[in-house]
């Protein structure tokens, strides 16, 4: 478990209307916020479990090596975002800073209201998922790229949301958590001495957008998520990607794919240019902030077996290609 503290003594000065007729009510001051960032994940832990053979224990140090990046303990940037609480929750207050350690403070200044606060970090340099908007409170949503195939997240996405009653002539000081909203999944395969040209692998089902203010995924669709190749430097081959999570139960969407909540799809090219399909299903829930090691042995007809017992497989021999995998020969 990792824990970043970054306390941000919040945000710049805002023009206000000066106050008429000493209505107090129309006034404002400067607020404390004190954000801390948290990253609660398994990472470390998973590894450790899943990888355990010398071989294995070399590429979960290079895994871990590789993944620290996305599962960061820092924020690059921050969009604060204040709106009344009252319904319509309509945008009051704005601001966008750039942080790019774990430690920086700023100073705000509110009238006296309550607020509904919401907020999210490392969006900027993240090219697979946007904001939708931000006013009302409920357009405030992070919404991954469409598309029947799309790259791997980026860097760890950070979302917060909390209520805030500011009175007028008090010294308060809010403190908001920022939690990941995103996680990561590796297949990591023993080939054993099985020859073959080629092997892509993806993540399918997981959610395609979030929900700031109610904290509630949605999955509209089931794109595939191209994973990256890990270069071990041992036998051992290791596919790893980063999205959105999945389903935490069953639904409609997924109903029939052997009780699964989120799948692996692997492709291996064989030196006869044929193509096989395995179809790994995992029933336990990939969660924000996790990571999920699959591990699997290559049979030589192309086909993986899955090691985890609860892991189930499905494959199709000679696969042909349906406009969604290019295999690069």
């Amino acid at each position: 478990m990792h824990r970043l503290y970054a306390i941000l003594f919040a945000a710049c000065c805002l023009t206000l209307a000066s106050c008429i007729n000493e209505d107090l009510s129309d006034c404002g001051s400067n607020y404390g916020l004190e954000y801390q960032v948290t990253l609660t994940t398994n990472v470390q832990t998973e590894i450790h479990t899943e990888l355990t053979t010398e071989t294995e224990v070399e590429v979960g140090k290079q895994l871990l090596n590789t993944l620290s990046g996305f599962f960061a303990e820092y924020a690059n940037d921050v969009d604060l975002n204040f709106y009344n609480l009252a319904q319509p929750q309509t945008l009051r207050h704005n601001e966008h800073h750039y942080i790019g350690g774990a430690y920086a403070s700023y100073t705000i200044y509110l009238p006296a209201e309550d607020y509904r606060h919401l907020s999210v970090a490392n969006l900027d340099g993240e090219p697979l998922v946007n904001m939708e908007g931000n006013d009302p409170a409920e357009r405030f949503n992070m919404i991954q790229q469409q598309g029947d195939t799309i790259d791997s997240h980026t860097y760890g996405l950070f979302s917060a949301r909390r209520d805030m009653q500011v009175v007028e002539g008090i010294d308060q000081v809010f403190d908001v958590s920022l939690y990941m909203q995103n996680c990561a999944a590796a297949l990591v395969v023993e080939p054993t001495d099985v020859v073959f040209r080629h092997m892509e692998v993806y993540l399918t089902d997981l959610a395609t957008s979030f929900e700031v203010n109610d904290s509630i995924y949605h999955y509209d669709a089931s794109p595939m998520v191209r994973t990256h190749k890990l270069d071990t430097g041992n036998r051992l081959l290791c596919h790893y990607g980063m999205g959105f999570p999945s389903a935490e139960v069953r639904t409609t969407r997924n109903e029939g794919a052997l009780e699964s909540l989120w799948r692996i799809k692997a492709y291996v090219t064989l030196p006869s240019g044929s193509i096989t399909e395995t179809t790994l299903y995992i029933s336990s829930p990939l969660q924000a902030g996790q990571l999920r090691i699959i591990k699997a042995t290559l049979k030589a007809d192309g086909s993986l077996t899955p090691v985890q017992p609860e892991v189930g497989a499905s494959v199709e021999l000679d696969w042909k290609q349906g406009g969604i995998y290019e295999p690069e020969l």
